[in-house]
């Protein structure tokens, strides 16, 4: 993963494991390549994204500035 110019890019590679011991007469299965690009909004923290990977599933955590974040605004009557 990496972020470039307000660009969030994502690549992946999924390797099916083959055991050291076994001998493949044939394999029915491929290896596949992932590339995604998101562009993110100059609201987003880019300097602070956090990512995890947990049984295949990758999980982004993306903060918005400080300033761009909604606020409870108090009214006074008087």
């Amino acid at each position: 993963m990496k972020v470039h110019d307000s660009r969030l890019y994502i690549e992946a590679e999924a390797v099916a494991p083959t055991p050291a011991n076994l001998r493949l007469l044939h394999a029915d299965m491929h290896e596949s390549h992932f590339s995604r690009a998101f562009s993110l909004r100059a609201a987003f923290d880019t300097s602070k994204i956090d990512a995890s990977l947990r049984d295949g599933v990758l999980k982004l955590m993306i903060p918005r500035h400080d300033e761009a974040r909604p606020r409870r605004i108090e009214i006074h009557s008087g």
